[in-house]
Formats: C-alpha cells, sequence, structure tokens
C-alpha cells in the first residue's frame, strides 16, 4: 500500500533533474506544439521546456485539464508568439539554454501586453526568486513540485 502511494505520488510530481542543459552532442530541432491555444476556456499557457519529459508531463496535464496549451522547447522561437498577445501565461524553465529565465522577463517587459509568467528551477534561491518576483515573475515553483501547486500558481497569477 505503501509502495501505491509513493508511486502515485512520483505521477503527480516532476523530478527536480534539469535546470542547466546537458551537452549531448545531438542537437533536436526546436519546435511548437500548439493545442487549442486561440481556443478552449481559461488561460492560453505556453510552456517553454528544453526538458522533455518535463514539458510533455506538463502539455499533458494541461490538456487533462481542458485548458488551451502549447509547448516550445526553445526560447528563442516563442517570441512572436509572445508578442502577438495569445498567450495569458508562461510557464518556463528557469535554466533554458537560449533565453534564461531572467532574460526572458526582460524580453517580456518590452510587449505591450505582458503575460504572467511562472518560472520553474531545480536550484532554490532565495535570492533569485526575489529577483525574479521584482522583475515580473508572477511565481517561481521549485522541482520537483505538485501539479496542484502550479495550478494554484496560475490561479494566483490571474487573480482567480
Amino acid at each position: 500500500e505503501e509502495q501505491m502511494e509513493e508511486d502515485m505520488m512520483e505521477e503527480d510530481m516532476i523530478g527536480g533533474k534539469q535546470d542547466e542543459p546537458i551537452d549531448s552532442g545531438v542537437t533536436e530541432p526546436p519546435r511548437i506544439r500548439v493545442g487549442a491555444i486561440q481556443s478552449q476556456r481559461g488561460p492560453r499557457i505556453l510552456v517553454i521546456a528544453d526538458d522533455p519529459d518535463f514539458g510533455d508531463w506538463l502539455l499533458d496535464e494541461f490538456r487533462h485539464a481542458d485548458s488551451a496549451v502549447a509547448l516550445a522547447t526553445s526560447g528563442k522561437d516563442v517570441l512572436d508568439l509572445l508578442r502577438s498577445g495569445l498567450v495569458d501565461v508562461v510557464i518556463s524553465e528557469m535554466g533554458l539554454h537560449d533565453l534564461p529565465g531572467m532574460d526572458l522577463l526582460r524580453e517580456l517587459q518590452s510587449m505591450p501586453k505582458m503575460p504572467k509568467v511562472i518560472l520553474t528551477t531545480c536550484h532554490h534561491s532565495d535570492f533569485l526568486e526575489s529577483r525574479a518576483i521584482e522583475n515580473g515573475a508572477s511565481a517561481v515553483l521549485c522541482k520537483p513540485f505538485r501539479i496542484e501547486q502550479l495550478f494554484a500558481s496560475i490561479a494566483h497569477a490571474l487573480g482567480n
């Protein structure tokens, strides 16, 4: 029974393995996989994650929640989408290799409609968290976290 409970908890959490890119010598082309970002009820969510397991986990969770969601594996590839104003919430890994969290926040501050931003990291730092909040992040979540924590952070950021 305890093992089953632990397995269930692992399904609801994502491990904190990756904030820094690992150079495997193989580069995967950046991609954006879009659900129905322009339709659906609720906020339009963009997940930016260069860790495919983390990104796929979030994409599945948001689809099960019937959310409008898109997944990108590269920060630079999403700037045009972000400028379009079609995104309400961005969830991004703090340690993206091509657009780290603080750089993403700077880019977004220059846009007419800045989406809410939730950053994720596996290296907790009060200093970095406070800097991220000062620069426009709504929340910083430390991995591993429960999906309910992310949903609560989104609701809080949107004032719900």
